[in-house]
């Protein structure tokens, strides 16, 4: 749960919570057999949602940037690299 909670950047009882929400749910299980330590991947129901999760964040994005020319994306992406790093910087002071 550490390395999930550090990566989402939650605290342990929320992520912990919403694991066994999810697992309750069926989107995931437990990898492992300790009931201490264990990891989690996603279920088959849990793949078919991220399946059409992202058929429709790539419908958005194509639609969101269909008047940018390749370089222009490319330029924006490399500006919200930027402007993602400061605001990681800016939660560090």
């Amino acid at each position: 749960m550490t390395d999930l909670t550090n990566r989402i950047g939650v605290d342990k009882a929320n992520t912990t919570r919403a694991v066994k929400d999810l697992m309750n749910k069926g989107y995931i299980e437990k990898v492992g057999n300790s009931e201490r330590k264990y990891n989690v991947k996603l279920s088959e129901k849990g793949r078919g949602v991220a399946k059409t999760f992202k058929c429709h964040i790539d419908k958005m994005m194509k639609e969101s940037f269909k008047y940018f020319t390749e370089e222009e994306k490319a330029k924006f992406f490399e500006l919200l690299s930027k402007l993602s790093m400061g605001v990681k910087d800016a939660g560090n002071i």
